[in-house]
C-alpha cells in the first residue's frame, strides 16, 4: 500500500515537472513569435544567439507575469484567506513546542478541516498539560522518598566523623 502511494507522489512529481516544462516551453515559443513579429516590424534582425537570448528571457519574463496574474486572482486570494486561518493553529503548535501546554484554540468552525485540526491540536494540549502534572507530581514524590534516607546517611556520615565517637558505636555503625 505505502509503495503505491509513493508510486503515486513519483508519477504526480513527474507530471507536474513536465507541466512545469511545457508552461516554460510554450511562454518561449509565443516570445519567439512576439520578437519575430517586432524584427519585422523594425526591419532588423539581430544575431542568432542575440535573438535566442532575447526570446528566452522574453519568455521567462511572460511566464513570471503570467504566474503573477495567477497567483493574484480571487481564487488564489480566497487561497490565501484559507491559509490565514491555519495561522492561529499554527501559532498554538509552536507554544505547545516551547512548553506551554495551556493552549486553547477556539473552534469557529466545527466542521471540516480546520474544525477537526483544532480540536486535535486542543486535545494534544490537553494530555500534554496533565502528563506534565503527573511529571512533576511524580518528580515531588520521588525527590521527598530519596531525601529521607539521603538525610539518614548524612547523619550517618557526620557521626562516623566525629573523632569522639566510641569504637563500640562506631563498629554499631558500621556493618
Amino acid at each position: 500500500m505505502k509503495r503505491r502511494s509513493t508510486t503515486r507522489e513519483i508519477g504526480r512529481g513527474i507530471l507536474a515537472t513536465l507541466a512545469a516544462f511545457g508552461f516554460l516551453l510554450a511562454m518561449i515559443a509565443v516570445a519567439f513569435f512576439i520578437t519575430g513579429w517586432l524584427y519585422t516590424q523594425i526591419g532588423y534582425t539581430p544575431p542568432a544567439l542575440a535573438a535566442h537570448l532575447l526570446n528566452a528571457l522574453l519568455g521567462l519574463l511572460l511566464a513570471a507575469t503570467v504566474v503573477y496574474v495567477l497567483m493574484h486572482t480571487p481564487g488564489a486570494v480566497r487561497r490565501s484567506q484559507e491559509l490565514g486561518m491555519f495561522r492561529p493553529i499554527v501559532e498554538a503548535l509552536e507554544r505547545i513546542a516551547k512548553g506551554d501546554f495551556s493552549v486553547r484554540l477556539e473552534n469557529n468552525q466545527p466542521m471540516g478541516v480546520v474544525g477537526t485540526l483544532a480540536q486535535s491540536v486542543n486535545a494534544v494540549a490537553l494530555e500534554l498539560d496533565q502528563l506534565e502534572k503527573m511529571r512533576q507530581e511524580f518528580i515531588s514524590n520521588v525527590s521527598h522518598e530519596i531525601q529521607s534516607p539521603l538525610t539518614s546517611i548524612r547523619g550517618f556520615a557526620r557521626a562516623l566523623r566525629d573523632e569522639q565517637l566510641p569504637p563500640g558505636d562506631r563498629e554499631r555503625y558500621l556493618p
